[in-house]
């Protein structure tokens, strides 16, 4: 249904919200790690820092870890804030 309503096939209101219950505890674990920092003042953002920048770069490096995970995200590319309100004005009737 995500990339439906991605690539414009779908109307946004036929997909409901539901975030993974384990993206806040994720989120929070690579903050503890020093993977990431909250970036803006009302806690919305998140950047990676030096550290989780070149773990990353470790993983993609290895072809079979996170496979999939890695194919999802690239059929969503490219990902960025312009993107994602490109597609959220375009379903917007």
């Amino acid at each position: 249904m995500l990339f439906s309503w991605w690539d414009g096939r779908r109307i946004a209101d036929t997909v409901t919200e539901r975030l993974d219950p384990n993206l806040p505890v994720t989120v929070n674990l690579i903050i503890v790690h020093g993977l990431a920092r909250v970036t803006n003042v009302n806690g919305r953002r998140v950047g990676l820092t030096s550290e989780g920048k070149s773990l990353a770069a470790r993983l993609d490096t290895e072809v079979e870890l996170l496979r999939g995970e890695k194919e999802f995200l690239a059929r969503l590319a490219p990902l960025s804030d312009r993107r994602i309100t490109e597609v959220l004005n375009a379903v917007r009737l």
